[in-house]
């Protein structure tokens, strides 16, 4: 003979599961939407802009990052601030002002690994864009992988020979190094390439 169990809710416990479950249905469809849309390509023409100004007008405004940020740069503590651009980079891995922001927080707390993991994330995902490898390169000089960082920057002069900062950050990495030549040839080669474009 089985034991009956019986299970009593209170109606407000009724009222919350069927609000609980009403917004399963309703919600499903949006998360699952949602779930597909991480892992945007920011540079694609074809990106999605209206998820792309809800992304920022949420976590990458002066009214919603910024404060944050500077709560961080007082009391060094930059959990708020981080969380922020790890939503952002979840659904656009290769966003240069947020990698950026994150670079500038792993370098302040001295975590390489804390930006680290995020650029290798967009190069992996979309390896074809300079400005992603300038960046990674300038951060791997600034925390002091000179020479990662310097075949990342030629790499990004590689892929767009016009990205005029990618020189000026692999002439001072030449020069961190003690290679003065080097810098020098790069800072020639940028010259030529901006007389090159000018009209």
């Amino acid at each position: 003979m089985h034991a009956r169990v019986v299970i009593r809710l209170r109606p407000t416990h009724t009222i919350g599961l069927c609000l609980f479950l009403a917004s399963l249905v309703i919600l499903g469809p949006a998360v699952w939407s949602q779930a597909q849309q991480i892992n945007n390509d920011y540079f694609s023409p074809s990106r999605d802009e209206k998820l792309l100004r809800m992304v920022e007008r949420y976590h990458l405004t002066p009214k919603t990052f910024w404060p944050k940020y500077r709560e961080g740069v007082v009391s060094g503590k930059f959990r708020l601030a981080v969380k922020e651009l790890e939503f952002v980079l979840r659904y656009f891995p290769n966003h240069p002002k947020a990698l950026m922001l994150l670079a500038n927080i792993a370098k302040m707390t001295k975590t390489r690994h804390l930006a680290d993991a995020y650029f290798k994330k967009a190069l992996h995902l979309y390896p074809r864009y300079a400005l992603t490898h300038a960046q990674y390169g300038k951060f791997l000089s600034d925390m002091g992988s000179v020479a990662e960082g310097i075949e990342h920057l030629q790499q990004a002069i590689t892929l767009d020979p016009r990205l005029a900062v990618a020189y000026d950050w692999l002439a001072k990495a030449y020069r961190v190094q003690g290679k003065y030549q080097e810098a020098s040839a790069i800072e020639q080669q940028k010259m030529r390439m901006v007389e090159g474009a000018s009209p």
